[in-house]
């Protein structure tokens, strides 16, 4: 059945308050509906076999459009214009876009599961807030952007708020299979795939920041997930402590600032410590060494090539020294991996 603005404004000036209308089966091919407000619609469903159609959305014009609390699932947006539009609290499990627009459109606790985003779907200025993108298919998404999730009040993707996520769960308890604890308790597992798609997806289409990014904050998802803090998971101490080491050390690979302070942190501290204990020598003056030298002394450790008049007083600063030199090897070669990332990203 062929729907127009008209016809629709009718079915939502009719209908008794808090009441859905169903709209499945409908044609809505070339239909302009710009500027409407739709709450509490049926356009497609997640439900059993038998089920009617989703409605037909090709070439349909929803631009400046307000959806609330709206089911859009298994529907085909083919050419569809969301330009402008904002979606909120809305199912659209399931959905697949062809040469689609959400440009400037401004989704928020929406659920994108297992959405098909197939070719030039365009999301140039989007905003997203608390929506899942768990398991989509995001091959086709153009003009997305690390600013998309940026935008709005976060977090972008409700799994990363647990309080929030539970409330979201409800929504499609119904027809959701699995335990909706075991879902919250992985939930920062499933935000860090999503990131990780995002990262690939920028990967592929050259935005290597982006994807720099998008893969940081994979990581640190990860990361809290195995934290002895994070209730509901099983606690991975190594894997937690691996990951933290590698984020304060150099961001998981993207940090070349945090590489120069440690390295600068491990050529000087130590010399403060020798200055303050008097544990290196001026053999030329035959007294300890001033906090200049002692500086020195220990930056001269990380290449193994001290000056000769300066010498440790004591075995225990020989030690230090040798350590000073073996963790300086290893930070030196950590920087030209970290420089090199950043080359190619820039």
């Amino acid at each position: 059945m062929r729907h127009s603005a008209e016809t629709l404004g009718a079915l939502i000036e009719q209908r008794a308050p808090g009441e859905w209308i169903d709209v499945r089966d409908a044609d809505l091919t070339d239909a302009d509906l710009s500027g409407m407000r739709f709450e509490r619609f049926i356009f497609g469903s997640h439900g059993p076999a038998g089920d009617p159609e989703p409605a037909v959305l090709r070439r349909t014009r929803f631009r400046g459009c307000t959806f609330v609390d709206c089911k859009l699932a298994h529907v085909h947006c083919i050419r569809t214009d969301f330009r402008l539009a904002r979606l909120e609290d809305c199912d659209l499990r399931y959905a697949s876009f062809a040469r689609a627009t959400l440009a400037n459109a401004k989704l928020a606790g929406c659920d994108f599961y297992r959405a098909t985003f197939e070719e030039a779907v365009v999301f140039e200025d989007a905003v997203l807030e608390r929506t899942s993108l768990s398991k989509a298919s995001l091959g086709g998404v153009v003009d997305l952007e690390r600013g998309t999730f940026e935008r709005g009040t976060p977090p972008a993707l409700v799994q990363e708020d647990p309080d929030r996520y539970a409330e979201f769960l409800q929504r499609t308890l119904s027809d959701r299979p699995g335990d909706v604890r075991e879902a919250i308790a992985g939930r920062l597992t499933e935000a860090a795939l999503t990131y990780r798609t995002l990262s690939g997806l920028w990967t592929a289409q050259g935005c290597l920041p982006d994807a720099a990014w998008a893969y940081v904050r994979a990581k640190r998802l990860e990361r809290a997930s195995a934290s002895p803090w994070h209730r509901g998971t099983p606690t991975h101490g190594l894997r937690w402590l691996r990951l933290t080491a590698a984020d304060l050390l150099c961001s998981f690979g993207e940090s070349l600032g945090r590489v120069v302070v440690w390295i600068g942190a491990l050529a000087l501290l130590p010399g403060v410590g020798y200055w303050t204990a008097g544990g290196v020598e001026d053999t030329s003056g035959g007294a300890n060494a001033g906090l200049p030298d002692s500086l020195l002394f220990s930056a001269s450790r990380l290449t193994a090539s001290t000056p000769e008049r300066l010498s440790p007083a004591t075995a225990l600063v020989d030690w230090i020294g040798a350590a000073q030199t073996l963790f300086g090897i290893a930070l030196i070669g950590l920087l030209g991996f970290v420089l090199g990332n950043r080359l190619r990203s820039s």
